[in-house]
């Protein structure tokens, strides 16, 4: 397996580059690949704030990665669950860290009111809320 860096999936998404994108298609096809938690927080970022890309643009990009058969997701339930808070209008990376928590720890410390709100109900991890 190999690990991918964001400006490969960038390329992929962006369709900004038509000889990376190109090259960018054919090595995911033809190879095994993993997307870690990191690159799928950096290329939110990316298509987000550099590209500019609406919400449910960005949204979609993301969740076509999960129908690439060659490509692996550090744990598909988790990241769809990050992404479903994020196309409510939750933030990513904020969501990728409480997903990374599950079955790792029990509970998800945060003193960031909004963040909890966010993560909803349904959080795979219970939130705590601290207080100062």
């Amino acid at each position: 397996m190999i690990a991918l860096d964001t400006s490969i999936l960038a390329r992929l998404l962006l369709r900004d580059n038509p000889a990376e994108e190109r090259a960018a298609a054919e090595f995911i096809e033809r190879n095994s690949c993993l997307v870690g938690w990191t690159v799928l927080i950096e290329l939110c970022w990316v298509l987000e704030r550099s590209a500019r890309l609406p919400l449910d643009q960005v949204v979609s990009g993301l969740a076509m990665l999960a129908e690439i058969d060659t490509i692996t997701l550090p744990d598909e339930a988790a990241f769809a669950w990050a992404l479903a808070r994020y196309a409510e209008g939750a933030d990513f990376p904020d969501m990728v860290h409480i997903a990374t928590a599950v079955g790792q720890a029990d509970q998800f410390a945060t003193f960031d009111r909004k963040m909890a709100r966010q993560a909803g109900t349904d959080a795979p991890v219970s939130i705590l809320t601290l207080k100062a």
